[in-house]
């Protein structure tokens, strides 16, 4: 018995550090730091199991908690207005998070005022609300980063936004626009976003009006 307690303690002690905060991520990821940033300052937390599972798509809920968490705002669980949209119980526990981005201006809803919790994101929509989130507003833009954003698409200046602000990377020909977002996509986008340089004038603005000395470790 001893045997089997010292050996799974000499298998513990020689796991990688890189897999010391989600096993499913390490350091070769594309997205290691900007999940390790989301990490670190307890922005995520991953799942009982030790993962992060960066490829599992993001429903709306899930992206507001996320936006919300990594920021600096006068959020607070008890929401006095949880019970915004027709399908957003008072209770529910994502009912503050959804609520709070509505009194915002960052989601609006559909037409019969529910807010679809549940419904998965593509990536134009999590663009669209981070930019949002973060105060960085659409600008007017002639011509198209990606050759599948068209610029007649509601979305062509959110992405066009994201990319002068370095928050959606443009390497590639490619944005898919209409592919569902994954987590690691939107820890990458969030990311970008709290570093944008826009986002860091307005939150200078915020400092020097408040009379708060702040810094932010990237």
């Amino acid at each position: 018995m001893k045997k089997t307690i010292l050996a799974l303690i000499m298998a513990f002690a020689f796991i990688p550090a890189a897999f010391a905060f989600f096993l499913d991520v390490n350091e070769n990821h594309k997205n290691y730091k900007a999940i390790k940033y989301m990490k670190d300052q307890d922005i995520i937390t991953g799942y009982s199991d030790g993962r992060f599972r960066p490829d599992d798509s993001v429903n709306r809920v899930e992206l507001l908690k996320m936006i919300i968490e990594s920021q600096p705002n006068d959020f607070t669980l008890s929401s006095s207005d949880a019970s915004c949209f027709t399908d957003v119980n008072e209770g529910e526990w994502y009912a503050p998070y959804a609520c709070y981005a509505k009194k915002n201006g960052w989601v609006k809803g559909y037409k019969d005022n529910s807010f679809k919790p549940n419904a998965k994101l593509n990536k134009a929509e999590a663009v669209k609300i981070i930019l949002l989130s973060y105060g960085l507003r659409s600008d007017s833009y002639k011509y198209s980063s990606f050759v599948d954003v068209d610029e007649n698409e509601w979305y062509f200046g959110y992405i066009e936004k994201a990319v002068e602000q370095g928050i959606v990377d443009d390497d590639g020909d490619y944005f898919n626009p209409a592919k569902s977002v994954t987590r690691a996509e939107v820890s990458q986008f969030i990311y970008n976003a709290v570093f944008s340089n826009d986002y860091l004038e307005i939150m200078s603005g915020e400092i020097k009006r408040k009379g708060v000395s702040t810094e932010v470790s990237r």
